[in-house]
C-alpha cells in the first residue's frame, strides 16, 4: 500500500485524490452501518487533508513527497483495518475495491517492469499518470493540473463502486476489482500505444 501511495505521487494532488476517495469510503461505509466512533475519526482525518491539499493543488505550494504518501498509505491502511474489525458484516474483498488505485498501480508497475526485462526495484516514468501527462499541453503546472484532473476517474472509481456495493450488490468484490484493474489496464495500453 505505501509503494502504491508512493507511485502515484507524481503529480500535485493526485494521490490526495486517491486519498480522498478512500476516506469518502470509510465515511460512507460508516454512516451506513451507524460507526458514529468510525466517521468522526475519518472526517477528522478528511479536514486536515484537504487544507493540506489546498496548499498542493492547484498551486503547488507544498508537496507530500515520499513522508505525506507513506502517512496517507499509513491511515488508509489503518482505517480500512478499523473499518473492517468494526463490521465483520464487510465482505473482506471490499478492501481491495476501496484500495483498487494504489494496488493496481503497485502490481501492474512490477509486472511491467518484469515483462519488459526491467528491475521493478527501479523507477521510471512509465506510469498511468505519466502517459496521461504527456498527452497534456500548455505550461509545467497547468499539465501538471490537467493530468490530475484527468487521473479522477482512476481516484474515484473505487468510491463509486463501494457506494454501488453498499446499496445494490455487496459481494462478488473480486470481480469488481476485475473489472478496476481491466479500465486501468486498457487506458494504460491505449495511451502507450500511441506514445510508441
Amino acid at each position: 500500500l505505501m509503494n502504491g501511495f508512493n507511485f502515484i505521487d507524481g503529480l500535485n494532488g493526485l494521490s490526495s485524490f486517491n486519498f480522498f476517495s478512500i476516506l469518502l469510503s470509510v465515511i460512507y461505509i460508516g454512516h451506513f452501518y451507524n460507526d458514529d466512533v468510525l466517521v468522526n475519526i475519518t472526517l477528522s482525518i478528511l479536514i486536515i487533508s484537504i487544507i493540506i491539499f489546498s496548499f498542493n493543488f492547484p498551486f503547488g505550494k507544498i508537496f507530500l513527497g515520499d513522508s505525506g504518501s507513506y502517512i496517507y498509505a499509513l491511515f488508509s491502511g489503518a482505517l480500512i483495518i478499523f473499518l473492517f474489525e468494526r463490521n465483520s458484516q464487510l465482505p473482506t474483498l471490499l478492501a481491495m475495491v476501496i484500495l483498487a488505485y494504489p494496488i493496481t498501480e503497485m502490481i501492474f508497475s512490477i509486472l511491467r517492469k518484469l515483462f519488459n526485462k526491467y528491475s521493478p526495484l527501479k523507477p521510471d516514468l512509465k506510469h498511468l499518470h505519466h502517459l496521461v501527462f504527456k498527452k497534456t499541453k500548455g505550461s509545467l503546472k497547468t499539465r501538471n493540473n490537467l493530468a490530475s484532473l484527468l487521473m479522477l476517474p482512476f481516484c474515484f472509481t473505487p468510491f463509486l463502486i463501494t457506494y454501488l456495493s453498499l446499496n445494490y450488490y455487496l459481494d462478488k468484490n473480486f470481480y469488481k476489482y476485475l473489472i478496476y484493474v481491466l479500465f486501468y489496464v486498457t487506458t494504460y495500453m491505449t495511451l502507450n500505444k500511441n506514445n510508441s
